[in-house]
């Protein structure tokens, strides 16, 4: 493309000037006041999100819902009846009303629910005759609680019979 050395000179020397050309053209700034507006509007949008982001941190966890199970027993007898013992402590910050306890396919809606405060343990036993176990089967337990905005949790556990 250049073929001498003054070629290329001439060219980079009319780039270097085109180029100061523009900046002299665009030199102009915005103003004092609105870069200050513009400044405060951007720290203030900042602040707001964070707000909303640590208040959902916050709201979410003061309301912890956990049943941890202590102990739990299932006695299978010769005739595939079985004694069923459960105990389960509420670790969350929410107090919890147990209503429902499913163990396999047998569900037992509880006449008086149970309310566990927090830090409270619940003990659950009964006899089950309408449905049949098997030793060393593994069976679902499942404990259905309100909780006191009306939602429903439901939490598992597995249980062999013994």
């Amino acid at each position: 493309m250049f073929t001498d050395t003054f070629g290329l000179l001439y060219f980079l020397n009319n780039l270097i000037l085109m180029g100061e050309t523009l900046k002299k053209k665009f030199k102009k700034a915005i103003s004092p006041i609105i870069a200050t507006l513009l400044l405060v509007s951007i720290s203030i949008a900042g602040v707001l999100i964070v707000y909303r982001f640590m208040s959902t941190v916050m709201t979410s966890s003061s309301n912890i819902v956990g049943l941890q199970v202590i102990d739990k027993q299932l006695k299978v007898f010769s005739d595939g009846s079985a004694a069923f013992y459960i105990s389960a402590k509420n670790i969350g910050s929410t107090e919890l009303t147990v209503k429902e306890i499913t163990v396999g396919s047998y569900t037992e809606q509880l006449a008086s629910p149970v309310k566990v405060r927090p830090g409270d343990t619940f003990t659950y036993n009964t006899l089950i005759i309408t449905v049949s176990f098997n030793v060393g089967e593994e069976y679902p337990v499942i404990i259905k609680a309100d909780l006191p905005d009306g939602s429903e949790k439901v939490f598992q556990e597995i249980i062999r019979g013994e």
